[in-house]
């Protein structure tokens, strides 16, 4: 039951991520909050040092995203913990 629920939220998030993602480049509304990378801050630089480093990928890594290459390191982690 852990894992279906575990793939089921991995499943869901992607829709909701990708959906609104669809919507807001549709939408193209000023005031909206801005999305990752842009709402990094200065100081985030020393609090998510990784995360900051990775920003300038940003658009590189969403279109390479795959969520079945995903899903399935995820199933190989949850079958090797059972």
């Amino acid at each position: 039951m852990h894992a279906y629920r575990t793939i089921w939220h991995c499943i869901y998030g992607d829709l909701v991520f990708s959906n609104a993602m669809a919507k807001r480049a549709a939408e193209q509304e000023p005031d909206r909050r801005r999305p990752f990378p842009e709402l990094l801050a200065d100081q985030d630089g020393v609090a998510l040092p990784h995360l900051t480093a990775l920003a300038g990928h940003s658009v590189e890594v969403t279109e390479s995203y795959d969520i079945a290459e995903q899903l399935e390191a995820v199933v190989d982690g949850l079958l090797s913990r059972a």
